[in-house]
């Protein structure tokens, strides 16, 4: 999607759908984080008017409107939430500032700022200053939508992670990738956004995009310090790419919670999200979740190999599309009723379909599915 020109705009559906990923996602992790947290910082870097022509919430009001709403509220007033909202366009920043008001008057433990300016200027001011680092960047969640792929270098990035529980969400503009090919001109922003001069693997790839978001990714952990990175894509109404939504952090909570948000938006493969299927119910979704293809890789991935619970969650979190509630009940009690693995050591008797904590699981040899 080229930037609009308008201060507001007509909300697409894989628009709306990723305000559906970041608002289930927050509904977990404002109480995470304020449970061990004094301070909640969200920030938004290019935060737009609040609005769109059909009077829906932009992502700062649907953050906000998340926490506000959030049956834990209550239970959470020891701690204080910051949203800081950052948007160079001074009409859109306006709008959004009436926005703002609108919800007003905020809990006393509830503050807002909108700034006017470039979101790197203003995230590099902020980070630069000790005092205002330790002060606004306590636990963050960083929403950073762009219009293109300049404005976000890595170098910027990198220094989110230093702050506790530092957490991104970054919409990578895939429509904009596809010009990586193109004249010499775009590379140098390339290496600005990756923090790297090195594409022999884009350059050699007959299709761009999916080395690159891989590469993304690989970047956020390799430069930026990260554990982990996820990705969603979003496809438009005319079936191309409209872009992908990035996930990192250090924590696997994080990463836990961020798979249930994509299968609340996905909830047939937890992967992706079209405008050409918005309105239809998939067939195959919810607890009818065909697990047939992660059973499979289980077993061909841990053929005759004995290993604890823990080890296949994190394997099917970080490794396969499917999330945790998809594994005990779904896969593995499927793969031991027809004798394809074995439990061969748990701390407790289990209850039937049930996996304690410690329990270590044979995977019976096979010659490859």
């Amino acid at each position: 999607m080229a930037a609009p020109r308008d201060t507001v705009w007509t909300l697409e559906p894989h628009t709306a759908a990723k305000h559906d990923l970041l608002r289930h996602y927050l509904k977990a992790w404002y109480p995470i984080l304020a449970r061990h947290s004094g301070r909640v910082v969200f920030l938004d870097g290019f935060a737009g008017p609040g609005i769109y022509e059909g009077s829906q919430p932009g992502s700062p009001i649907v953050a906000i409107n998340t926490l506000l709403e959030h049956s834990y509220f209550p239970n959470l007033n020891e701690c204080n939430f910051v949203f800081l909202f950052i948007e160079n366009d001074s009409q859109r920043l306006d709008r959004l500032k009436t926005e703002l008001r609108s919800l007003y008057p905020l809990p006393l433990n509830v503050s807002v700022e909108a700034i006017e300016g470039e979101f790197q200027n203003v995230i590099e001011e902020i980070l630069g200053n000790p005092a205002e680092e330790e002060a606004r960047l306590a636990p963050t969640l960083a929403f950073i939508d762009p219009f293109g792929f300049s404005g976000v270098p890595m170098d910027t990035i990198r220094r989110f992670p230093s702050a506790p529980k530092c957490e991104l969400i970054m919409i990578l503009m895939v429509d904009h990738l596809n010009r990586f090919k193109s004249p010499s001109s775009v590379r140098g922003h390339f290496e600005t956004l990756y923090g790297t001069v090195n594409f022999d693997d884009v350059e050699a790839a007959d299709d761009a995009v999916p080395v690159l978001v891989e590469k993304y990714k690989n970047q956020l952990k390799k430069v930026a310090g990260f554990l982990f990175a996820l990705d969603f894509q979003m496809i438009r109404s005319d079936g191309h790419n409209a872009y992908y939504i990035i996930y990192a952090t250090k924590n696997i909570t994080g990463v836990r919670k961020l798979k249930d948000a994509m299968w609340t938006v996905d909830t047939a493969g937890g992967q992706q999200f079209s405008d050409l299927h918005w309105n239809q119910v998939p067939l195959f979704a919810g607890p009818n979740v065909d697990t047939t293809l992660l059973q499979q890789e289980l077993s061909r991935v841990f053929s005759g190999e004995t290993l604890g619970i823990e080890k296949i969650e994190e394997y099917v979190l970080l490794e396969t599309p499917y999330k945790e509630s998809h594994i005990k009940r779904m896969t593995l009690a499927p793969l031991e009723n027809a004798g394809r693995l074995a439990v061969v050591d748990s701390p407790e008797k289990p209850r039937t379909g049930t996996v304690p904590p410690g329990t270590k699981i044979f995977f019976q040899p096979t010659l490859g599915i």
